[in-house]
């Protein structure tokens, strides 16, 4: 969506071995909010960017989940192509990862699947408060993306590709530059043009052309597994639980803690404190369903990834750049746990016992682990 982004230790009782202390936070570079959108996933900087509707090598990692089923589907209700409705979601993908109460981190200006901003957001909750919905209801979201495209869209895509939807490709990047119409950087990928949106276009048409029908769809207002969880996704549930801008020490109580995370945690370890890095990160691992059994406890997790060879891949004196998406760091130097989720501003996320609730947090935050002895533990699907 358009808009022009706003520039803006104590180390507790070393005898409790799971305690989680916070890393220093630095300065942020403003250069951090020059890109537009919430990103949450960059494995791998560009892709192949050929004209193959087919091609199915994917630098982007999502799983089929209900969720993004039934936004798919309501797209295709909707009156969109495969192709067409793939091409949305790529765009989708790449502005909130289908979290539909996505606020921008950092500024909270863009809004929801699109994040739609100034103007487009306005309208958008005024819509949400005569349908007697919640802002982030899916259905909602979808209807309202449908409306602005035959009311003020559609008449300028018919002179693209997304008209006739032949080409995935050029229908991702029509979408993006008319509808979205982000801040167009870098030169050679821009807006994340290359190594998200369009690979993720790719991976929602190979995962459901072949089943293109409203079967399954939710025509109801809510979808709780979008904005809780994501089914088989660590990063997605990760950055659904935590709050979307890095949270200062003091904020401890169950109230502080974003209300997703509230009703995850007290279905899944209702017995954590609320400011338990480990509970955190158990509760992701639980909530997502990549493995119920996860522990709470670092130095119980530290054992638990070493003991289970067929579910981790441990990485000793890993560095910055060896991380993916979905990676878990463990130091029990310092007792601590953080996740990395590979988010473009925030990239990792955690909770710091006795200090702060859940929340993203910055690139400092995975340099200060790697430093004090963390190993990377990277599920096996």
């Amino acid at each position: 969506m358009k808009h022009y982004s706003i520039s803006k230790k104590i180390l507790i009782i070393l005898s409790v071995v799971w305690l989680c202390v916070g890393a220093p936070v630095s300065a942020l570079d403003p250069k951090s909010f020059d890109e537009n959108g919430i990103y949450h996933y960059d494995p791998s900087f560009g892709c192949d960017n050929n004209n193959s509707n087919s091609d199915t090598t994917y630098t982007v990692d999502i799983q089929d989940n209900q969720n993004i089923k039934d936004i798919y589907n309501l797209l295709i209700n909707s009156g969109f192509t495969s192709i067409q409705a793939s091409a949305i979601m790529g765009n989708l993908y790449a502005e909130s990862g289908f979290n539909s109460d996505a606020h921008e981190v950092g500024n909270d200006i863009g809004y929801g699947l699109a994040q739609w901003s100034f103007g487009r957001r306005t309208n958008l909750e005024n819509y949400a408060q005569q349908k007697g919905v919640a802002n982030s209801d899916v259905v909602m979201q979808i209807e309202f993306l449908t409306q602005e495209y035959n009311s003020s869209y559609k008449s300028r895509l018919d002179g693209t590709s997304f008209k006739d939807s032949s080409d995935l490709t050029k229908s991702t990047e029509s979408w993006m530059t008319i509808f979205e119409a982000p801040k167009m950087s870098p030169e050679n990928d821009p807006a994340r043009l290359n190594s998200k949106r369009i690979p993720a276009a790719k991976r929602i048409l190979a995962l459901y052309q072949n089943n293109s029908s409203t079967s399954g769809v939710v025509l109801q207002s809510s979808c709780p597994i979008g904005n809780v969880a994501v089914s088989g996704d660590i990063v997605g549930t990760a950055l659904n639980l935590a709050l979307t801008s890095p949270v200062s020490n003091g904020k401890t109580q169950k109230s502080d803690a974003r209300d997703t995370y509230q009703t995850a945690k007290d279905e899944y370890n209702p017995s954590a404190d609320w400011t338990d890095c480990g509970g955190f990160v158990s509760t992701v691992m639980k909530a997502s369903g990549v493995d119920t059994a996860y522990p709470m406890g670092t130095s119980i997790q530290y054992k638990y990834v070493n003991d289970h060879p067929e579910k981790y891949t441990v990485i000793k004196n890993a560095s910055v750049s060896d991380l993916l998406p979905g990676d878990i760091l463990i130091s029990t130097d310092v007792g601590h746990t953080i996740l990395y989720t590979g988010s473009e501003q925030y990239p990792y996320a955690d909770a710091s016992l006795t200090q702060r609730v859940p929340s993203v947090r910055p690139s400092s935050s995975g340099v200060w682990m790697l430093n004090n002895g963390s190993i990377v533990a990277r599920a096996i699907k």
